[in-house]
């Protein structure tokens, strides 16, 4: 007896069953006939001579209306294909696979058909037995025409997507290389005239030239956060077990925190990911929150709890908070709330692309004079079984 595996329209498994036996061809009338004449999908019966035995006004609809269901019954489909061939692209293939399908009664689900009229037409053909005799064939037609160029139109834009990312991306990391190397040789001069200018430079010339050390600095800074975000997808990854307890204490001694904030470290897992990607994902938050803390009496918390099949981190500090209007657009690349010399708008962007990497989310929970708490989700390592 042939697979009586259901058919993707929910509908239609209402007629056909489970059971083969529950769909009886020789008796297309009642209910049957009544669930059929109200489905959205165009069908036909056939019996096992090819023989029209039932049709619904939706199939007559979506093949141009060619004569009412009732003045159909009874007619022979394979002549009837032949006549009404011209209205599907390619009207000799059709013939043919239709015939090729009738002869191997081997259900086929959701076959695409082209017709002239640029209609895109999904189609079921599924062979119906009593037993292991044949009595005729389910056909089902869905017009998908809409669904098909959302669905081109979606994976084009995501196609136009990644191309721009990817030139985007190349973008960043020539203009970083090519920035590198001048900015670094003019924090040298910078340094060699300092060492060399006389003891009775002017006040207004010295704190110029502090400025543009410090614009200089920037610049570095930032060039160097422009290669980090072109350089997360386009790297090689080399992911591995990482216990973000040892981890983090040590990142946390090359920050040069200051003494007046205390740091707090609760107990982190071990995660499987890549070193380079933890370590600027860390020190960005890190970095941040020890930035915006209370001066005087600054604190700033690491935590980390379980949700299903993801960890979820949170950095919290007891800073001055962030407004709620604020707390989308510091995400953005070149986004910043500071005014000042050291922040590059990009070090949140960086947290943001490394956690979308990872499948995680990134969020923000804050009110002004509160601080802020950001918290970040990040897979759990797998654990392998026997």
């Amino acid at each position: 007896m042939n697979d009586p595996t259901p058919s993707p329209h929910p509908a239609l498994n209402a007629i056909i069953g489970t059971n083969s036996g529950l769909f009886d061809l020789r008796n297309p009338e009642g209910r049957m006939a009544c669930l059929i004449s109200n489905l959205q999908n165009g069908i036909f019966i056939e019996d096992s001579n090819r023989k029209l035995l039932l049709i619904n006004a939706k199939c007559v609809e979506m093949f141009g209306n060619i004569a009412t269901p009732e003045e159909m019954l009874g007619i022979d489909l394979k002549d009837s294909a032949d006549k009404y061939k011209n209205i599907f692209m390619d009207p000799e293939s059709f013939l043919q696979r239709s015939e090729q399908l009738f002869k191997a009664k081997t259900k086929i689900l959701q076959e695409i058909i082209h017709l002239k009229d640029g209609r895109i037409i999904e189609r079921d053909f599924i062979p119906v037995f009593s037993g292991n005799q044949y009595t005729g064939s389910l056909w089902v037609f869905n017009d998908v025409t809409g669904r098909t160029h959302i669905e081109n139109q979606r994976e084009n834009l995501l196609k136009n997507i990644e191309r721009q990312n990817d030139i985007l991306n190349r973008y960043g990391h020539l203009l970083s290389h090519g920035l590198k190397a001048p900015v670094r040789n003019m924090a040298s001069l910078i340094t060699w005239i300092q060492e060399e200018i006389p003891e009775n430079i002017s006040v207004q010339n010295w704190e110029n030239l502090m400025l543009l050390k410090r614009c200089i600095e920037k610049m570095d800074h930032l060039i160097e956060n422009i290669t980090q975000y072109s350089n997360i997808e386009t790297q090689p990854v080399n992911k591995k077990e990482i216990d973000l307890n040892i981890f983090v204490t040590e990142l946390i001694e090359t920050l040069n925190c200051p003494k007046s904030i205390n740091l707090i470290v609760k107990t982190l897992p071990k995660v499987n990911a890549d070193e380079r990607h933890m370590h600027q994902l860390f020190t960005h938050l890190l970095k941040n929150a020890i930035e915006h803390c209370n001066t005087s009496n600054g604190q700033v918390k690491i935590s980390c709890t379980d949700d299903r099949s993801f960890h979820i981190f949170c950095i919290s500090d007891n800073g001055k908070g962030i407004a709620p209007k604020h707390q989308e657009r510091i995400f953005n690349i070149f986004k910043s709330l500071q005014s000042d010399n050291t922040s590059s708008g990009i070090g949140l962007a960086i947290v943001k692309k490394i956690t979308l990497y990872y499948n995680g989310e990134l969020w923000l929970k804050s009110s002004l004079g509160y601080g802020a708490s950001f918290y970040f989700s990040l897979p759990k390592k797998r654990v392998a079984t026997l």
